[in-house]
């Protein structure tokens, strides 16, 4: 046997959680997953820590995030309203992740939706640095 991770639906689809069981095919961990609630009814699919495409059903299940049956893939909460579905069920920025992460020492790089760019953060969170994707470089603040 192996531990196997099973993501738990509610009826719109929506995963309420990811549990693990050992297991050793995707349907016994599914039995498992139903007898441990005492509910037969529940909606359950296996999901991979490293799952890339369909074969093994797109991406890892988040709370919150959904089940898209017709796909075969989970899909992450949206983290912004601006971002789109790639063609591998994940949520893209609509100016790619900066090519060069590091500004300066200790730099945390983060989305911001009101400017709809890249911008870096030092390490007493102070914004220092916003991402120019046209020259891919990294400008003062």
């Amino acid at each position: 046997m192996a531990d196997k991770y099973f993501a738990i639906m509610d009826s719109n689809n929506v995963v309420t959680s990811v549990e693990i069981m050992d297991a050793d095919t995707e349907n016994e961990g599914i039995q498992k997953v139903k007898d441990n609630h005492n509910n037969q009814n529940l909606i359950v699919k296996e999901t991979w820590p490293n799952a890339s495409s369909s074969e093994q059903r797109y991406n890892f299940a988040f709370i919150g995030g959904t089940w898209d049956p017709n796909n075969n893939a989970f899909i992450a909460p949206k983290p912004f309203s601006s971002y789109t579905l790639d063609s591998n069920y994940r949520w893209e920025a609509p100016v790619a992740y900066p090519s060069n992460k590091t500004y300066s020492e200790g730099i945390a790089v983060g989305w911001n939706e009101s400017n709809q760019r890249w911008e870096g953060a030092n390490q007493s969170g102070n914004i220092v640095a916003a991402w120019d994707p046209f020259t891919f470089t990294w400008n003062s603040i």
